[in-house]
């Protein structure tokens, strides 16, 4: 191509003129230049290399793009807006459909129709050579591991915590890790979503049969049609090869009969035959011979013959009818309810293969037929089932014992769900017993506080629901005060409530009986029996018990017992025997006001109220948390927190740019894009695949591995990792064939999943090989990254297409270390140990690889990155924070245009999950999206009366609408010099809790969420929780939820004082007006970080959040205690650590110790001057001759120099513990070395020390024995 003469570049310039210009790579890249131009200039700049002075830039003009400027889009868009308007909107183009080539499948007739990679090990030989069901028994034969799930399909084993995750994101091919969700994921979707959802999907098992795939990651089945027309591309190439010995008009009526091809409206060729689809059967009756054989299909084990009596009913829709005969060419013994033989053919009678009479979809029959044949044309001896499987009845499959009693029919008989075949280990057989346990747990999650006793009948329990035994409960609370229903008899939870026009308390609304007119009506004469007002308004408690689901029917005949719709009202037409339900209108008859209509703007007062009386309330579960009438405590300090006013830069928005029309695209790229080439006559194109297809038009299917990753870190929520994946072959070269780069941080990525995709470097792939994926993660620091931990999982069943992985890795609390005793042989490497095996591996230095890194290459990083291995000859690189780039060269621009507050930390956006450019680090006591908001600061104090514990847990419930309560958990530690504790809190809350030890106690109220900055409250023993069994026998304690439940308002009315209680499921504050109002409270949470419990010494692992957690600490035994509960003062010897240790405060200078630390350090200096003269004394006295003429000289020369030792070791030993628990000296390597040192060389100096002392001692014993 010819640069030069294109338009379509508004300026060249070489890497000489700009550096000459000053142009920096940074400037480069805001041009949206190709990152590796970007990169070469940024080396030439570091290195000034001439050879690359007279690289050329192009600055393209837009819409533009790529190193020559010969890329462009045909629509100004963004890429996302660009994808979803092209996949899947060009159908029409379609010829040919994507296809797996890499096995070569003979259907069968020279049927000319390819392999879906769904369609292989579907249980359906779909090739006569059986090629794509090969080597498929094996997944049968898979095992998953007790903290695994495993998928309906066999072959995969996801990890537990990701069943029942996200109805949209299934781990399983085949979706069974969310087939319980009642909301199921609409894969109708899927032909116009590029998603990682539909790619990687198989179809599903419904009713004894797969689903059939069309190709695009949606499935059909029933009369449903593939919107990209596979199912009919299928149907027009059986046809083709069949060779059907009938007339065309007979072959084309029983086409449009049978709708082998599939018409979304009936078409004209139909037409021509027939005018409507209803006389169809009788043109096939007098075109169609009496028995005619109308064959389409093949099977692997021969050609199947349709036989059909020319009997067709007259039906008013289009069904495929099933053959009354199935006949099969073959040289197989099928001796399964075979009837005849005909001409050398097995045939079978449609009823004796249990086949319907009529299937909606032609596709459906042939599949169920074949599924049945095959099934029964394979010898049972040819199939031995492993002991591991379980043998069908009468059939040659074998199926996994785990899929007995699944719910599933997986042999045609049924009989894997039989209950004889019940197995302990695997499916127990449900019984009464389990239904009602599994009741009782599900009513309990459902129940909630405000829906008891509130005039609607919405659980149901064993001999008991929630509005029965309501004598004790407070109709008029939280929940039901003014929410326009009458729970209370009386209506007293619907007085003096702001949209009453009652101006006295205690009144009701009421249309007067004998005025007709809006009044008011005391509540003393509401509910006595005596009707006061129009439609019984006044005695509601007839037609609410009639209709208790419904609110429509609340007006009451006069004199009646009869309860008509509000709709019925004033609609011209007596519904009432007095005709009351008409009298009141006389005034308000207009043609658009007649009934309850929707013009109520128009109603007199009379009758809106008549309309809307009781509509306030459905029937519900209320799952918030309400504030109303909650005492508000402490007061709020005045300090009202400051919202800064930030000057974020204005981001730039690139600008559309309207393009010429241009002749519609010409190539169809399946579920790729296509990308306009700059030609001369500007009407070339190219197709951009995704990475799950190849070819010129996207055509063909990769083979793949799709991984999805999930991540957890028990801790280090605000380190950067950089995770590295390759796919890898198990072999000495251990050659790269594909890799992915993952930054993760842990409170932005929580619960984020990664997926991913890993491709094969050849195609086909080698399957004589295997592969494993290899997992290193690296520590992101501003100006290096350092190693941290490995982790290796094999590829499964190689002679997959896909191999669908799910993988859940724990970043462990300290980083790998290498081994110094290896078996391995690491000749320019070092020797780990990966975290989830027990294996051994080599992890080379820069510039070496291979399993025993002695395969040199050359590393192309930066200094400050670390060089991981090679790709396709490039080298694979791990930047450190600011860098990025394939070799690091780069500095990222948008943590120097953007800069974090208060001492945070920028970091790039990971281009994975978020949007915007970069996310702030912040440091404890800070948060917002630059750390410029100061945390809630709770100060506790304690009462004189208590003690003050050790720790303390807080619970900060938050109240959110429409949703259960949210509680996040924190653990403070409180210093034994300490009377206080302080917390710093990001998060609104509400209500606070403290626990101490299993004592609950209440010590903050906030009807609007935080808005101060500080908070001071008081933990006392007046505001303890109490606990339900202190106010009721064990009677009622012993009753169910649904029936206890009813006497939660008895406790705030009996003791006026009590402030909150609790049960093993609720726990109940007490109001202004002595109610309780109560909300779940979950006290069995466990304590073991998610099951990654990093605390030493059976300590409990508590994080503030289950879901996401930003904190972790550890709840130590007693005689524990450190940030790990580590260190123990359960011992035989007093050392420093346990006398000093927990009286140094962290992270804090030496002016703000204690004053035991303070005075700690004078007296070891003094110790220390004291004794070093003292023992330089001792020395020079010994050391002359005449002090050693006896024994005993020589035992005190050798005590004084263990002694200065002693002394020496002693000040090394108290000032590394006070800087290492001060936080100032942090090495792990130098402190672990440290203790192991000077300890052992402490205590031989002590033990030495008092061996001279007791030799002085002996000798002196025997000079006075002797003597």
């Amino acid at each position: 191509m010819n640069i030069d003469s294109i338009t379509n570049i508004l300026n060249n310039f070489t890497f000489d003129i700009l550096q000459q210009m000053g142009v920096s790579s940074n400037q480069l890249y805001l041009w949206s230049a190709p990152i590796d131009l970007i990169k070469d200039y940024q080396y030439y700049l570091n290195m000034n290399e001439t050879k690359l002075a007279s690289n050329i830039f192009y600055n393209c003009t837009r819409p533009w793009f790529g190193r020559f400027c010969h890329y462009r889009f045909d629509s100004s868009t963004s890429f996302d807006e660009i994808v979803l308007s092209t996949i899947g909107k060009n159908y029409d183009k379609i010829e040919n459909d994507t296809c797996y080539n890499h096995i070569k499948c003979d259907r069968g007739g020279g049927m000319n129709f390819c392999l879906d990679w769904r369609e292989i090990c579907d249980g359906s030989i779909d090739c006569l050579n059986g090629l794509d069901e090969a080597n498929c028994s094996q997944l049968e034969e898979n095992q998953c591991d007790e903290n695994q799930f495993r998928c309906q399909n066999g072959f995969q084993c996801i990890p537990k915590m990701f069943v029942a995750d996200d109805v949209f994101d299934a781990d399983c091919l085949d979706r069974s890790d969310e087939k319980h969700k009642t909301y199921k994921f609409p894969t109708e979707r899927c032909p116009t979503n590029p998603a990682f959802r539909c790619e990687e999907s198989l179809c599903q098992l419904k009713e004894d049969f797969r689903e059939w795939p069309c190709g695009d990651g949606s499935c059909v089945s029933g009369y449903y049609r593939c919107q990209n027309g596979r199912d009919k591309r299928l149907r027009l190439a059986m046809i083709k090869a069949s060779s059907v010995s009938l007339s065309e008009v007979c072959i084309q009526a029983l086409n449009c009969m049978q709708e082998i091809l599939p018409t979304y409206e009936y078409n004209e060729e139909c037409q021509r035959i027939c005018s409507s689809q209803h006389c169809l059967n009788v043109a096939v009756k007098e075109h169609c011979p009496p028995l005619f054989d109308f064959t389409i299909g093949f099977t692997s084990i021969g050609r199947l013959h349709f036989i059909y009596y020319n009997q067709f009913p007259n039906v008013s829709e289009i069904l495929s009818f099933s053959p009354d005969f199935i006949c099969m060419e073959t040289d197989r013994q099928c001796t399964h309810h075979q009837i005849l033989s005909i001409n050398g053919s097995l045939c079978w009678n449609r009823s004796v293969l249990n086949l319907h009479h009529s299937y909606k979809n032609w596709l459906y029959l042939l599949r169920q037929i074949q599924l049945i044949i095959t099934d029964q044309c394979l010898s049972s001896e040819e199939i031995q089932c492993s002991k591991i499987l379980y043998h069908c009845i009468n059939s040659t499959k074998c199926i996994s014992k785990h899929r007995i009693l699944d719910g599933i029919r997986d042999c045609r008989l049924g009989d894997d769900e039989e209950c004889s075949l019940h197995n302990s280990d695997l499916y127990p057989c449900p019984n009464e017993n389990d239904e009602q346990i599994f009741d009782n747990d599900r009513f309990e999650n459902r129940l909630t506080f405000s829906a008891i006793c509130d005039g609607y009948y919405s659980l149901t329990h064993i001999n008991a629901t929630d509005e029965t035994e309501c004598e004790l409960w407070q109709c008029n609370n939280t929940y039901t005060h003014c929410d326009g229903f009458w729970t209370c008899l009386n209506g007293l939870d619907e007085v003096n409530c702001p949209s009453s026009h009652c101006l006295l308390p205690l009144e009701h609304e009421c249309v007067s009986l004998t005025t007709f007119k809006l009044t008011c009506l005391h509540i003393s004469r509401v509910n006595d029996n005596i009707d006061d007002c129009v439609g019984g308004t006044d005695e509601r408690q007839l037609c609410q018990t009639q209709y208790p689901l419904s609110n429509q029917y609340l007006f009451r005949c006069a004199n009646t017992s009869i309860c008509i719709s509000k709709h019925e009202i004033c609609n011209q037409r007596p519904n009432c025997p007095l005709n009351d339900d008409e009298n009141f209108c006389s005034n308000d008859f207009n043609k658009t006001s007649i009934g309850c209509s929707i013009n109520i703007h128009e109603f007199s007062k009379e009758k809106k109220f008549l309309c809307t009386f009781g509509e306030g309330k459905v029937p519900r579960f209320e799952p918030s948390l309400r504030l109303d009438n909650l005492p508000i405590f402490p007061i709020p300090t005045l300090f009202i927190r400051q919202k800064p006013m930030l000057n974020f830069p204005k981001t730039t928005t690139l600008r559309h740019v309207s393009l010429s029309k241009s002749s519609p695209v010409n190539l169809y790229c399946n579920r790729g894009i296509p990308v306009r080439i700059r030609t001369l006559d500007d009407k070339h194109y190219e197709c951009l695949c995704p990475p799950a297809y190849y070819g010129d038009t996207c055509q063909f299917q990769n083979e793949r591995v799709s991984l999805t990753l999930g991540i957890r870190a028990p801790s280090n929520w605000r380190i950067v990792f950089s995770l590295i994946l390759t796919l890898v072959t198990d072999d000495e070269q251990q050659s790269i064939n594909s890799e992915k780069q993952i930054d993760y941080l842990a409170f932005r990525d929580c619960n984020a999943s990664f997926d991913l995709y890993l491709l094969y470097a050849s195609r086909p792939k080698d399957v004589a090989k295997n592969y494993s994926i290899k997992i290193d993660a690296f520590i992101k620091q501003h100006t290096s990254t350092v190693y941290y931990a490995s982790w290796h999982y094999p590829i499964p069943f190689i002679f997959l297409p896909v191999n669908r992985m799910s993988l859940l890795i724990f970043i462990p609390l300290t980083r790998a270390t290498s081994l110094q005793q290896c078996s391995l042989s690491c000749i320019h490497g070092q020797c780990y140990r990966y975290v989830n095996t027990n294996n051994l591996f080599c992890r080379c230095n820069a510039g070496w690889s291979g399993a025993k890194c002695n395969i040199k290459y050359e590393c192309d990083c930066s200094l400050d990155s670390t060089c991981v291995g090679v790709y396709n000859n490039q080298s694979i690189c791990v930047c450190p924070l600011n860098k990025f780039g394939p070799h690091c060269l780069l500095t990222r621009p948008v943590c120097q245009i953007n800069s974090c507050f208060n001492g945070g930390i920028c970091v790039a956006a990971n281009v994975h999950i978020a949007e915007n450019g970069f996310i702030c680090i912040c440091p404890d006591g800070f948060f917002g999206q630059r750390c410029e908001q100061i945390a809630t600061r709770i100060e506790i104090t304690f009462d004189h009366e208590m003690s003050i514990p050790s720790n303390l847990l807080l619970h900060l419930v938050t109240a959110i609408s429409k949703n259960h309560p949210k509680r996040v958990t924190f653990l403070t530690n409180i210093p034994v010099y300490e009377t206080s504790a302080i917390v710093f809190v990001s998060i609104p809350f509400h209500i606070v809790f403290a626990q101490i030890e299993e004592n609950y106690f209440l010590i903050a109220i906030q009807t609007t969420s935080n808005e101060t900055a500080f908070l001071s409250t008081k933990v006392q023993p007046s505001y303890q929780c109490l606990s339900m069994s202190i106010f009721f026998n064990e009677t009622i304690m012993k009753l169910p939820l649904i029936r206890r439940i009813k006497y939660y308002h008895v406790p705030c009315v009996q003791q006026k004082n009590l402030a909150c209680f609790y049960d093993m499921t609720f726990i109940c504050i007490c109001d202004l007006y002595h109610r309780s109002n109560c909300f779940k409270f979950n006290h069995s949470l466990s304590h073991d970080c998610k099951g990654i419990n990093y605390c030493e010494n059976d300590a409990q692992c508590l994080q503030d959040d289950s879901e996401c957690p930003s904190t972790s600490a550890c709840v130590c035994t007693e005689c524990h205690y450190g940030s790990r509960c580590q260190f123990s003062s359960n011992s035989t010897g007093i050392s420093l650590d346990i006398i000093l240790g927990s009286h140094i405060r962290p992270n804090v200078s030496f002016r703000k110790q204690t004053f035991i630390i303070k005075i700690s350090l004078i007296v070891n200096i003094v110790m220390f001057v004291v004794g070093i003269i003292s023992g330089l004394l001792c020395v020079l006295t010994f050391q002359g001759k005449t002090p050693r003429e006896i024994g005993c000289g020589y035992y005190l020369y050798a005590s004084s120099i263990t002694s200065l030792m002693t002394m020496t070791l002693f000040v090394i030993k108290f000032w590394l513990l006070l800087l290492s628990q001060m936080t100032v000296i942090s090495n792990r390597k130098f402190l672990s070395l440290e203790c192991i040192i000077i300890d052992f060389l402490l205590r031989t100096c002590l033990s030495t020390d008092n061996w001279l002392n007791a030799c002085v001692a002996i000798q002196r014993l025997l000079s006075v024995i002797l003597i």
